[in-house]
């Protein structure tokens, strides 16, 4: 059935009928697996469709969404490799150390190296402690993210900052700066945390930076 002129509706026929049924079915197959290919996909409705009778005259037969969908397997889930850097970036000693009063910029690097985009990735995270977040400086790939009006400011907080797709082959990048505070008594290295989670698995990263002038040391675990 169609819609018809006067706020009807009208049984009709054809390729122009059954293109709509046939183009949403592919829609449905590749919301779960967007790697197949159009040749696969064709396959799979032509082998899953409900015979009509004779195939001369009625082809592979009526589409069969249900068939289609389960027989389909789901695109296998692609995590981007993820790390996190720590950069003294305003020194205000001149001493080349991480001191009370310097500011340090944190980078969350996701990198996807496959060549389907990876989606609805989100990135979270703590300021450090013995840290005080600097306002506006998280960004997205270079460009400004802004912070949260209630609570506190910084964006990677309360459920994380949702960064969307991350194109294929393509490498995203989340910063923001700290400045360090006095330290309390055994305070000896800043610990920088974040998770990126992607297709509801997460991958922690970490990175410390020792106060009083050592080299930074980058810790990566996956769980």
């Amino acid at each position: 059935w169609s819609t018809a002129p006067g706020n009807n509706y009208q049984f009709m026929s054809g390729t122009s009928m059954s293109a709509p049924h046939a183009a949403g079915v592919a829609a449905l197959v590749y919301s779960i697996n967007p790697n197949l290919s159009p040749i696969q996909v064709k396959q799979l409705l032509l082998e899953t469709a409900t015979p009509m009778g004779d195939p001369y005259v009625t082809g592979a037969g009526l589409i069969n969404a249900e068939l289609a969908l389960a027989d389909i397997q789901p695109a296998a889930v692609v995590l981007p490799v993820t790390s996190m850097e720590a950069e003294l970036v305003m020194d205000q000693g001149g001493n080349g150390m991480v001191d009370p009063g310097d500011t340090v910029r944190y980078r969350i690097v996701a990198a996807n190296g496959d060549p389907s985009p990876i989606q609805n990735v989100v990135i979270s995270g703590t300021v450090p402690a013995n840290t005080a977040y600097v306002p506006g400086s998280t960004r997205l790939n270079g460009i400004p993210t802004q912070d949260h009006t209630t609570g506190t400011p910084f964006p990677l907080d309360a459920g994380g900052l949702n960064i969307g797709t991350i194109p294929a082959l393509y490498t995203t990048v989340v910063s923001f700066d700290v400045v360090v505070n006095a330290p309390a008594p055994a305070f000896y290295t800043l610990t920088g945390q974040a998770t990126v989670v992607s297709g509801g698995v997460p991958s922690q990263v970490t990175v410390t930076t020792p106060v009083g002038g050592e080299s930074c040391t980058l810790g990566l675990t996956n769980s």
